[in-house]
């Protein structure tokens, strides 16, 4: 084909946009919004949980995975984001229109991300997760206090969110929250594969691996801290306000320290810097059990055992894989690949030998002076 042909030309257009990340993201993306549209029984919300707490993982990912900053507090920054979005909303406490609640809550996110980012200045590791720890704790509190001084109610349940100024309002388990939701998913990943590519995510990556030769070369420990905090909290308060557009009820005890473990084993298990990685994590730790164990009749009957299977799963990733299933995606791609290598060099090697037995071995180069006749 001539490469200056118009054919050419199109066909390297469309090969460079397959080969893009962002439309691996967009496949991903409406791929899991056709099957959360299709599948029954449960298994099209699990999706729709996969997708919500898969963009709170992200923001994890770069918050553990980059920036190398340990936190606990992820539950209490999505209980932030639930609470505020099913009291400001609901039509008897105020009703205020959706997406200007949306903007009240990342601002609070915001001025959360910064408070958190300014301590872990002065305190790291483990300190700092229980640091995080505390906060969220304090957060579910006022939250839970408050949603239950306005409903009197220790479970929170939403009924009239009103989605802009006039009478349209959003539905339980709404379709289109759901679009919604996937658009954001696809946007976030796409955002967060930027930064993990651009100027931040190296800096964040070299802050890491040694504090004192990354400052010593020009980079803001206070800039890369706070932006990996903000991006974490956000897509935290992000994620709480789709759970409670989508299922319009909350309880307490969905946002204890469980839930921001789980999060951290998602993203753990998955690889901390890998975003289909920790896609898969999320998967194996909010989905699988209802996507794969529950069809299962021996896990239908034994519902306790698919805990032990989930958490036996997880110690065996996290022991044999520390990376993660990137890592161990990885290897399997390194080892398929020699694997062929070897294929090819045995099967180039039984033909040559094959063809030295009919026609012989090719005969030595010789000068011509050195030919007799």
């Amino acid at each position: 084909m001539d490469k200056n042909s118009y054919l050419y030309k199109a066909y390297q257009s469309v090969l460079k946009v397959l080969k893009a990340p962002s439309f691996r993201y967009i496949v991903i993306g409406l791929l899991m919004l056709y099957l959360s549209l299709t599948l029954t029984g449960g298994k099209g919300d699990a999706m729709v949980s996969t997708a919500i707490y898969f963009i709170v993982g992200l923001g994890f990912t770069l918050l553990l995975g980059y920036a190398g900053l340990a936190s606990l507090g992820t539950a209490g920054f999505m209980a932030l984001g639930v609470y505020l979005f099913g009291i400001l909303t609901e039509k008897e406490l105020g009703g205020l229109p959706a997406p200007l609640v949306l903007i009240i809550i990342l601002a609070v996110g915001l001025v959360l991300g910064l408070l958190i980012g300014f301590i872990s200045l002065r305190i790291e590791g483990i300190f700092l997760a229980i640091v995080t720890l505390g906060l969220s704790e304090i957060v579910v509190e006022i939250m839970k206090n408050l949603s239950r001084l306005l409903t009197r109610a220790d479970l929170f349940s939403s009924k009239h969110v009103v989605l802009w100024f006039d009478k349209s309002q959003l539905t339980i388990y709404s379709v289109e929250v759901k679009y919604f939701i996937f658009i954001l998913m696809i946007l976030v990943m796409v955002l967060i594969a930027n930064i993990m590519k651009s100027a931040t995510g190296r800096a964040m990556l070299s802050l890491k691996n040694s504090q004192s030769a990354g400052q010593m070369m020009g980079m803001s420990l206070l800039k890369y801290r706070l932006s990996a905090f903000i991006i974490a909290t956000l897509l935290a308060s992000l994620g709480g306000v789709l759970n409670m557009a989508y299922y319009q009820y909350t309880e307490p005890k969905n946002w204890g320290l469980t839930t921001s473990l789980l999060v951290l084993a998602a993203v753990i298990i998955g690889g901390a810097k890998s975003i289909i990685g920790v896609l898969l994590g999320t998967v194996i730790v909010f989905s699988f059990n209802t996507l794969f164990l529950q069809q299962i009749q021996f896990f239908r009957d034994n519902s306790s055992f698919t805990y032990i299977f989930s958490g036996a799963l997880i110690i065996i990733i996290v022991m044999f894989f520390p990376g993660g299933l990137y890592h161990l995606g990885l290897i399997i791609k390194h080892r398929t690949i020699n694997l062929y290598k070897k294929i090819k060099e045995k099967l180039n090697k039984s033909k040559l030998e094959r063809k030295e037995l009919e026609y012989g071995k090719d005969e030595e180069y010789r000068p011509f002076e050195a030919i007799s006749y």
